[in-house]
């Protein structure tokens, strides 16, 4: 049955259901919403930082590390502008990263408002700005719109990229129907191992078009199994793996050639409940201290 919610609520709800776990950024009077929706997700953390472009690269580092898609929000006028040096190099290197970014509401554009960038009566137009460093920049100006919106600009993102989102404050305060029995505009997509595949191979192919060598040797390793996967908390994220090794490997070469030797994907789970993961100290890997421990995943015995 369809639910009333706010627009910022939609869009903090359906981040929660792709796996995004934080959201990185620097508060302000035109996106305070969007924090306050955070605030009432437990899932959600909202990390704040000193400067926007330090949230911009976080969310690039984030998303790099194979966590999740990274998203950094930020306030209007300088503060969104702070965005554009962080974004600009996630274009460039093909990063996914979802930029949320605020404005005045709809009904003060091109009437000399504080920190009006609709583009209108002479403004500066955030649009123009930010679709010079993303692969997609959208405006949302009704409400009902937000959620095709936003699966363009997760999808987009996916492609390799920042995809930026401009969010007026009054369309972030409007409400809008949920229907979640609907179809799945949102379906999670892991980002492990594969991902981290094709950001190597476009690596790859940016330095041998550069001249930088002939030849490029891609390896992509991941182990992870057994208990640690037993953890609800972790099994339900969408870049959770699938429990097993995997392994992908790419010999790339400059040439007028492109064959594909070969092609393999397979997934033994009958045998994850023999795999345990022993880790010491209990500690994330995000987490600040030092590594004066080991991990090992075990089969059979053997590590």
């Amino acid at each position: 049955m369809p639910r009333k919610h706010r627009v910022v609520d939609h869009i903090v709800e359906c981040l929660a259901s792709i796996g995004v776990d934080h959201i990185f950024g620097v508060d302000g009077a035109d996106i305070e919403d969007l924090y306050d929706a955070a605030h009432f997700r437990s899932e959600v953390t909202a990390v704040l930082a000193k400067h926007e472009f330090s949230a911009a690269t976080m969310a690039d580092g984030y998303s790099r590390s194979g966590a999740g898609l990274g998203v950094v929000a930020a306030t209007s006028g300088a503060g969104a502008l702070n965005l554009v040096a962080g974004l600009g190099e996630s274009l460039a290197s093909r990063v996914p990263v979802l930029a949320l970014v605020g404005q005045t509401p709809t009904t003060m554009d091109g009437r000399g408002s504080f920190q009006d960038t609709s583009g209108n009566n002479g403004s500066l137009n955030a649009e123009a700005v930010f679709s010079a460093v993303s692969v997609s920049c959208e405006r949302v100006l009704r409400p009902a719109d937000i959620a095709a919106a936003l699966s363009r600009a997760i999808a987009a993102a996916r492609t390799g990229g920042p995809a930026v989102l401009l969010l007026p404050k009054d369309i972030q305060q409007a409400f809008v129907y949920a229907d979640r029995s609907g179809p799945a505009a949102f379906e999670p997509r892991p980002i492990d191992q594969v991902f981290g595949f094709v950001l190597a191979l476009n690596v790859a192919r940016k330095l041998l078009s550069s001249g930088e060598g002939h030849t490029a040797l891609i390896a992509i390793a991941q182990n992870a199994a057994g208990q640690f996967f037993d953890q609800p908390t972790i099994r339900r994220k969408a870049q959770s793996a699938v429990p097993g090794d995997g392994a992908a490997v790419g010999l790339v070469r400059v040439g007028d050639e492109s064959p594909i030797l070969d092609v393999e994907c397979r997934t033994f789970g009958e045998y994850a409940g023999e795999m345990t993961l022993s880790f010491d100290p209990q500690r994330k890997w995000w987490q600040a201290g030092d590594f004066a421990g080991a991990a090992a995943v075990r089969w059979g015995g053997r590590a």
